[in-house]
């Protein structure tokens, strides 16, 4: 079985090819989801009977709220303004070892800062179009 520590997964987003991994970065996680419709007849011997539907797929990130400009990271700045604008970004959740691209869009964006607290960061994006593995 291979383990691995969780810090190898970065979740990057930006145009294609030219993706950054978010800032300050503390976790990320991808989901995906199938929606099912229901086949269920008299024949079913009371049993439910499904086929799967439409698939999505949704990403979440995590992090350090900092708002320092950098040439290697997707910061907050730039977030902010792909969600302002409604930006198609590339999206690549990757541990080096196995890489999943698709395009998304922002869909969520929060920005938390308790008192006397380090002040952090949440994103979601919703994936579009086919995701791939490679």
């Amino acid at each position: 079985m291979a383990i691995y520590n969780g810090t190898a997964q970065l979740l990057k987003l930006g145009a294609a090819s030219t993706e950054e991994a978010l800032i300050q970065l503390t976790n990320c996680s991808m989901s995906l989801n199938a929606d099912l419709f229901d086949t269920t007849s008299k024949e079913s011997g009371g049993w439910k009977s499904v086929l799967p539907g439409l698939r999505d797929v949704s990403y979440s990130g995590e992090g350090l709220a900092d708002f320092t400009a950098s040439a290697t990271k997707y910061t907050l700045t730039e977030i902010f303004n792909a969600y302002n604008s409604r930006t198609l970004l590339s999206v690549v959740f990757t541990n080096a070892v196995n890489t999943f691209t698709q395009s998304g869009y922002i869909s969520s964006f929060e920005l938390s800062a308790p008192m006397e607290d380090v002040a952090t960061y949440t994103i979601e994006i919703t994936g579009t179009g086919v995701l791939t593995l490679a």
